[in-house]
């Protein structure tokens, strides 16, 4: 179970792209880049920065990190369904233990 907002930053921008259904395109650089869905826009102008898990738009200059763009994104306020979104968005359960400490098994 994702505990934080900060554990969403194992989700990768791909990920949430697909999840939200927004189509993005991968620059030479490694940056996605997406129609801003907090502005009207024909020309992608919406920059995903996988390694620092920021996004910036130069179009109406909103930017942040993955927590702060998926808020944004369906409107949520509080903070408890904005992890339950990260868990449908990841797929699975996080466990900061296991990603910390991989060669030790949980207990189930």
């Amino acid at each position: 179970m994702l505990r934080e907002a900060k554990d969403i930053e194992h989700v990768s921008w791909q990920e949430i792209c697909s999840f939200l259904r927004l189509d993005y395109k991968v620059r030479s650089t490694g940056t996605l880049v997406i129609l801003c869905p907090f502005h009207k826009e024909r020309t992608p102008s919406l920059h995903l920065w996988p390694k620092s898990s920021r996004f910036h738009c130069h179009g109406c200059h909103e930017g942040g990190t993955k927590a702060f763009f998926l808020g944004r994104f369906v409107g949520v306020k509080r903070v408890h369904d904005l992890l339950e979104l990260y868990e449908k968005v990841s797929g699975s359960h996080y466990d900061p233990a296991q990603q910390l400490f991989p060669f030790m098994s949980t207990p189930k």
